[in-house]
């Protein structure tokens, strides 16, 4: 009896679509709730994207155009300041971005749900294991483009798997629409794209080859890959160009890297704030590992044959070549490895879901993973509305600076403090642009603005104002300390330096090399006009 009662629970469709909408509404909570959802590199994507809309507007023209400039090139990073910057016609960059957020988790639990689903219907609670990757570190990060390309994977992949099994002119058009898609949201996702579809074509190919003649199928064969290049080639060649671009004049070695096979069981890619979540994360990592294993053995002790989804284990491998041997920083990027281990544990995923045959070892995984979902937003929420309680006691200085000015932030703690002093995100440096969020209020110029220093994103610093070419002192502006050269940056460029916001300032850091030099030149032409109850914000104005 408790058996049947044991399948009746696992076979119900009703159960998993209440655990499917549950989990859903528990994703959005966490952008919601907050008044502020902040990661790293988020609120300099909303400011950018404001500009951007300010000068579709013609608004502001004449204070933007000293600062910055339109870049031009087809570079594959722009989508979501894009739709930010539509989204602003209609409402402000907070709720734009949160927006923004709520359709890329749509986008990605709906496209991971119906690519599970269309490659075996009948592991039915296996795909509750999209929760898991929906909240990753490159997000937390603010790495946006990213997340969106890795949702745009789900559905390119889905309507090639469509295309393949009925092979119409629509379908291919959808195909191609959402390879430019893919494409201009982020290249690693392109990639990892492009090899799936190649492979899904020869395992197609194999898997029905001893059901029909021979030459036919060859002549099928070759007609698709024609299809498929066809509709590749443009982005292709795009991404060569960017790849090019980006590439510096060091060679690249390919090296085996033995440490990242057990990190990859930590699986630091799913961590977005706290050390804490390694209580999760490693058992999601164990359970795809060990659930893959579970699933090939059984492959290979029943009737073994190529199933025409076994592209998917070719882009595994090509994924794990990816994560062992390649170089953190590849063209110019960062954070490869981590981005590659994401992408590893979403194939392993992928892969049993085919692999499986219906069985209450696999439902019992999905569970499993749901549950560790359920661990994981626990333990973030805290730290998500600290972090927006935070982002408001840095944005109080807004109404202490005038408009049409400029703004340098420096940053003391880019982890964060809480009320109590105490560390907000030990995980990752949320910290590091919260402040770019008043540039969504009032037109202003924020010299840490690194977009406009990096060559992929919509804008780009004048040459002759460009902070990161004379502001910076020893180190980036992006570092720690704070080393800022003002007087000099003012002299070169003729840029006026209204104002100075300190975030998270303490007089024990002066004791760390050059920064003693900036706070004295901060203190001999600047005068403290605001500091916020909690003292953590304090907003310096230039003397007249």
């Amino acid at each position: 009896m408790f058996k049947k009662f044991q399948v009746s629970i696992l076979n119900s469709q009703k159960t998993l679509n209440t655990l499917l909408l549950t989990g859903f509404v528990l994703c959005l909570l966490q952008i919601w709730l907050p008044e502020y959802y902040l990661t790293g590199d988020g609120p300099s994507h909303v400011y950018n994207a404001q500009i951007l809309h300010d000068l579709w507007c013609n608004k502001n023209l004449s204070f933007y155009d000293t600062f910055y400039s339109l870049n031009k090139d087809p570079n594959p990073n722009w989508l979501t300041h894009i739709v930010l910057a539509l989204l602003l016609f209609f409402m402000n960059g907070i709720i734009a971005e949160k927006l923004l957020l709520s359709l890329y988790v749509l986008l990605f639990t709906s496209g991971f749900y119906l690519l599970m689903k269309k490659m075996n219907p009948k592991t039915k609670f296996w795909s509750l294991v999209v929760f898991v990757f929906v909240f990753h570190h490159p997000l937390a990060k603010g790495f946006y483009n990213f997340s969106f390309s890795i949702a745009f994977f789900f559905w390119w992949v889905l309507s090639w798997i469509n295309y393949l099994d009925n092979k119409t002119r629509l379908g291919l058009a959808k195909f191609i629409l959402l390879t430019a898609v893919t494409f201009f949201t982020h290249p690693l996702a392109f990639v990892y794209g492009c090899v799936t579809c190649a492979a899904l074509v020869v395992s197609y190919h194999l898997s029905s080859a001893r059901h029909e003649l021979a030459e036919r199928k060859e002549t099928q064969l070759l007609k698709t890959f024609g299809t498929l290049f066809f509709a590749l080639l443009p982005f292709i060649l795009l991404l060569f160009y960017f790849t090019h671009k980006q590439a510096s004049g060091s060679p690249f070695v390919l090296h085996k890297n033995k440490e990242r096979f057990p990190h990859f069981f930590e699986l630091y890619a799913l961590v977005n704030r706290n050390q804490n979540e390694f209580s999760f994360t490693w058992v999601i990592a164990y359970i795809a590992a060990i659930w893959f294993v579970i699933c090939l053995v059984q492959r290979f002790y029943k009737d073994f044959h190529v199933h025409k989804y076994d592209g998917f284990l070719v882009t595994l491998v090509f994924a794990s070549c990816i994560y062992m041997f390649f170089p953190d920083d590849l063209f110019g990027g960062g954070l490869l490895i981590i981005r590659s281990q994401l992408f590893l544990c979403v194939l392993l995923c992928c892969c049993v879901s085919y692999l499986s045959a219906y069985s209450i070892v696999t439902d019992i995984g999905g569970v499993a993973m749901y549950l560790c979902f359920i661990g994981l937003s626990i333990i973030r929420m805290p730290a998500i509305l600290a972090a927006s309680r935070a982002t408001a006691d840095y944005t109080s200085a807004a109404g202490f600076i005038k408009p049409s000015t400029t703004v340098l932030q420096m940053n003391f703690n880019k982890n964060g403090k809480d009320e109590e002093g105490k560390p907000i995100s030990d995980r990752n440096w949320i910290f590091s642009h919260a402040g770019e969020y008043m540039g969504v209020e009032k037109p202003l110029i924020f010299l840490n603005n690194y977009e406009a220093n990096t060559p992929y994103f919509p804008l780009s610093w004048k040459a002759e104002v460009n902070p990161y070419l004379s502001l910076n002192k020893e180190e980036s502006m992006g570092g720690f300390p704070c080393c800022t050269a003002i007087e000099e940056y003012i002299h070169q460029s003729h840029v006026t330096v209204s104002y100075v916001i300190a975030w998270c300032y303490d007089s024990s850091y002066r004791q760390k090399g050059c920064l003693e030099e900036s706070m004295q030149e901060l203190n001999n032409h600047y005068h403290l006009t605001y500091r916020s109850a909690s003292g953590r914000t304090m907003l310096y104005e230039r003397n007249e």
